[in-house]
C-alpha cells in the first residue's frame, strides 16, 4: 500500500520534544537521521520531515525538497514496515534536510533507501 496518511505523520508535541530529548541520531548526509523505537501493539512508524529555514532561504525550495522526500518515503517504506512487523514493534523519526544544495529526486530517494536501511540496521532488541 503506497500511501502516506494522518497517522504515519509525527504532529504531537508531546511526541516530537520526546524524540528530540531521548532519540538517538545520526548524519548520512544530505539527511540528519533522530529516531527512538517503541514497543507498542500497533506496529506503525511516524515520521516527521523538515528542512530548516538554516539550509533552504526560499520556502519554494524548503517545500519542493519536503515533497520529493514525502514521495521517496511513500514509495520506499515497505522495508521498515516489514521490519517493524516482524519485530511486533514501533518507531518516531525525524528526517531533517541538511544541505544547502537542491537535490534532484532520484538522489533523494537513494539516500533515502539507504536511510532506512541503517535505521532498521541500528535496531538493538535489549535497549528498548
Amino acid at each position: 500500500m503506497l500511501c502516506f496518511n494522518k497517522r504515519e505523520r509525527l504532529c504531537l508535541n508531546n511526541e516530537v520534544e520526546y524524540l528530540f530529548k531521548q532519540g538517538n541520531s545520526f548524519l548520512l548526509y544530505p539527511f540528519s537521521i533522530r529516531y527512538i523505537f517503541k514497543e507498542q501493539r500497533e506496529e506503525t512508524a511516524k515520521v516527521l520531515i523538515t528542512c530548516p529555514k538554516r539550509y533552504q532561504k526560499h520556502a519554494v525550495d524548503r517545500n519542493r525538497i519536503k515533497r520529493l522526500i514525502r514521495e521517496s518515503y511513500r514509495k520506499n517504506k515497505q522495508p521498515l514496515i516489514t521490519f517493524l512487523k516482524d519485530e511486533c514493534i514501533s518507531i518516531d523519526f525525524s528526517i531533517t534536510f541538511v544541505s544547502k544544495d537542491i537535490m534532484d529526486y532520484h538522489f533523494i530517494e537513494q539516500k533515502l533507501q539507504e536511510t532506512i536501511s541503517m535505521i532498521i540496521s541500528r535496531y538493538d532488541k535489549n535497549k528498548i
